[in-house]
């Protein structure tokens, strides 16, 4: 399992650097876990992509379309109090190591 932030799942839709390494990231593990809030930063990306021409309205729409297929099949980390304490937590951990 490997989770997903916005940032390595924009790749997979929209072209940029990353795009071609993510489909065999992909590839390797299929299950994507992501935070409740990558629906949001996603659409803000491609919106803000789309304002400053970077993506025309069919590269925006295929775009949204492919997103909300991935959307489908992901898993969302919900309680992100809990895992913002525990990542904090591991992080300080071994940072004091």
């Amino acid at each position: 399992m490997r989770y997903w932030d916005t940032s390595a799942l924009v790749p997979l839709v929209v072209a940029e650097t990353e795009t071609q390494r993510m489909p065999s990231l992909l590839e390797e593990d299929p299950h994507i876990v992501t935070s409740a809030w990558t629906s949001m930063e996603f659409a803000s990306a491609v919106e803000r992509r789309a304002r400053q021409g970077e993506l025309s309205r069919e590269l925006r729409r295929a775009a949204l379309s492919r997103f909300a297929e991935l959307a489908e099949i992901w898993d969302e980390v919900t309680d992100v109090l809990t895992v913002r304490r525990r990542a904090l937590a591991d992080w300080i951990a071994a940072q004091l190591t």
